[in-house]
């Protein structure tokens, strides 16, 4: 029988594009468009230059385009930094399954790859939805820790770096039109060579930030390393000391990687975020503005209010409560149940809570501080009990008058019960494009992704990905 990453080359590399269903290869359309707009909010912010920076040091080739920027670099810097950008804001999409960010990771490498080797949008837009089917795949496979959660994450791994790798190497083996024997190696040298750690995620620092970035980068090394002949196991996902083994505990199970290849798509699965924050604090946002909107309550009702999410979110959202409840700095607010609860409860901007509500001045705000002081968080039962593959939340604002007020909301907003629309994802990215972007461009890269699968020069997509460039 064929190993795991066996099936998974044979999958990458004999697919064709006909083959997708159309709803797969929209879905990897509008990644692109969500990813770009993203990524050319944080493009100059300073972590993302400083990675730019850096990047710009090894020099090499001009090969792809950074976003926001103009500048080109070899495609493994390009996506070291793309994947820095459309992540670094935590406003990228989520395979909740195994709490797996994908597209700051797969669209980035396919960016990168497909302008230097001079593909088409066809090439682009398949290779997107084959490495995306690969990741999430990879995270059903890790299965499930000792108190429920993601055996992976559990693990203290970060799973968007360890199968995001794996998933950019297969994205890097078919642009570079690898048999299935080279996609295998490929894929075999990124799990030979994949890791990253959670704790960023509680304690801060920038390297969270850079995470998916990482992921592509560690890719395309992979990829073009595969094309060049260089060869890794066979075994490399569930051999004895294989990836499976030494990142789950031996908690895990290949066969959900390899079933129904083709057949079945689990990336239909993945959830877009509405709003520029840790995903399990989405369905939060939702409850405070049911409360808020429908209820009437305000914030000089408030006593105190209850935020019940899953258990397993707590370790990230809420701890140590000190930090949580005087975040340090936006993106640290991105990640506070107390902040994101409150500001959702006094009223966001765009689609209920915007990159605007999360600044150096809002984390200082006195109103939205006093409110956040009354937060206390808990598990919920219920919600706890649907986690992961539902992600719901409940607020219970209890009032100065003895009330007590309750919004559930069983799954989030983008979520396959709650789907955000293709007319939702394209607000999203104008908003965020206009940050940056003048409106001629930003209806030109809109317009261009919508067609994406048709389009036979890419160029005409990547010169318009920074101001400079018309």
């Amino acid at each position: 029988m064929p190993t795991l990453a066996e099936q998974l080359g044979a999958f990458v590399a004999e697919t064709p594009f006909e083959a997708l269903p159309p709803d797969v290869a929209k879905q990897s359309k509008l990644r692109v468009l969500d990813m770009i707009g993203v990524s050319l909010v944080a493009a100059p912010l300073d972590y993302a230059t400083t990675v730019l920076e850096v990047a710009r040091r090894w020099g090499g080739p001009a090969e792809s385009t950074v976003i926001g920027h103009g500048v080109k670099l070899p495609a493994p810097a390009a996506a070291l930094v793309n994947g820095t950008l459309a992540h670094g804001l935590d406003f990228d999409d989520t395979y909740l399954p195994a709490l797996l960010h994908v597209g700051s990771v797969t669209v980035p490498t396919a960016l990168a790859l497909a302008e230097a080797l001079g593909r088409d949008g066809r090439d682009l837009v398949a290779a997107i939805a084959l490495g995306e089917e690969v990741d999430v795949r990879l995270g059903l496979a890790t299965g499930r820790g000792p108190t429920g959660g993601p055996a992976l994450f559990e693990q203290g791994f970060q799973s968007t770096v360890c199968c995001g790798a794996i998933a950019a190497a297969a994205i890097v083996a078919r642009l570079h039109r690898l048999d299935t024997g080279r996609t295998m190696h490929a894929i075999a040298v990124a799990a030979s060579t994949a890791a990253g750690l959670i704790e960023s995620a509680r304690s801060g620092g920038w390297i969270k930030r850079a995470q998916a970035g990482w992921a592509a980068h560690s890719g395309v090394v992979a990829g073009q390393l595969a094309a060049a002949g260089f060869t890794g196991p066979a075994t490399a996902l569930e051999g004895k000391y294989g990836f499976l083994h030494a990142y789950t505990g031996g908690r895990f199970d290949p066969t959900r990687a390899g079933q129904g290849l083709g057949d079945t798509w689990h990336s239909r699965e993945i959830q877009s975020k509405p709003y520029p924050c840790n995903h399990m604090l989405q369905p939060l946002v939702d409850a405070a503005r049911l409360l808020r909107e429908q209820d009437g309550v305000t914030p000089e009702d408030v006593e105190w209010i209850e935020a019940g999410v899953a258990a397993r979110a707590l370790t990230t959202t809420a701890e140590p409560i000190e930090a949580k409840l005087r975040p340090a700095t936006p993106y640290a607010a991105a990640f506070s149940l107390p902040f994101v609860t409150a500001k959702a409860l006094l009223g966001g901007s765009s689609l209920g809570l915007h990159l605007a509500d999360f600044t150096d001045e809002t984390i200082r705000d006195e109103r939205v501080l006093a409110l956040t002081a009354k937060v206390r968080p808990f598990a919920d039962a219920q919600v706890t009990k649907d986690f992961p593959d539902r992600l719901g939340a409940v607020v219970r604002v209890h009032t100065k008058f003895g009330r007590a007020l309750e919004r559930r909301v069983p799954s989030t907003r983008g979520s396959r019960d709650f789907p955000l629309t293709p007319a939702d994802l394209e607000l999203k990215f104008r908003l965020n494009a206009a940050y940056l972007l003048p409106d001629s461009q930003i209806a030109s890269v809109q317009s261009f992704c919508t067609t994406l699968d048709s389009q036979s020069d890419l160029t005409l997509l990547t010169r318009t990905l920074a101001p400079s460039r018309v």
